[in-house]
């Protein structure tokens, strides 16, 4: 649980950091990241389908701190020899 809470924490000061370079909101940042999600989970390709649905997520399609979370863990493990999707 506290890695979670730390990983929450963790994106919001990346959300922040954004709205701070780009001069906007973190309202403004998230929008337009949600924007941008929408845009790609609306690709009918299968492939991309497939790979939207490895995203753990609680409504019908991420929230950005849901991406930023499972992309950083991608990374991660991609950084560590392992696959990225």
């Amino acid at each position: 649980m506290f890695r979670k809470i730390a990983e929450e924490v963790q994106i919001q000061k990346i959300i922040a950091q954004i709205a701070r370079r780009e001069g906007i909101t973190e309202a403004e940042v998230r929008g337009a990241m949600q924007e941008a999600l929408q845009a790609g989970f609306r690709n009918p390709d299968p492939a991309i389908q497939a790979a939207w649905r490895q995203i753990p997520m609680k409504g019908n399609s991420p929230r950005p701190e849901e991406f930023i979370a499972w992309a950083g863990c991608k990374v991660r493990a991609k950084t560590a020899g392992g696959k990225l999707f």
